[in-house]
C-alpha cells in the first residue's frame, strides 16, 4: 500500500470517527446507527464532519 493510499485512509477513518460522534452528540444517530452512505456522500463532496452534520440538523435552511 502506497504512503499517499496510507495517509487517506488514515484521513478518512478519523473523519468518520468525528462525524459518528458529531451525529451522536446532536441526537441525530445513536451508536452504531449512523447512516455510513450519507457519511460517505458528504466526506467525497469535502465536508468537514461539523458542516455535514449541521446540514443534516432539523429546521437548517439553505442559504438563498
Amino acid at each position: 500500500m502506497s504512503r499517499k493510499t496510507r495517509a487517506y485512509d488514515r484521513h478518512r477513518k478519523e473523519w468518520m470517527r468525528d462525524y459518528e460522534q458529531l451525529m451522536i452528540s446532536a441526537n441525530l444517530a445513536e451508536p452504531g446507527k449512523v447512516d455510513w452512505d450519507t457519511a460517505f456522500f458528504y466526506f467525497n463532496q469535502g465536508w468537514t464532519p461539523a458542516s455535514a452534520v449541521e446540514k443534516q440538523m432539523p429546521g437548517h435552511k439553505e442559504a438563498s
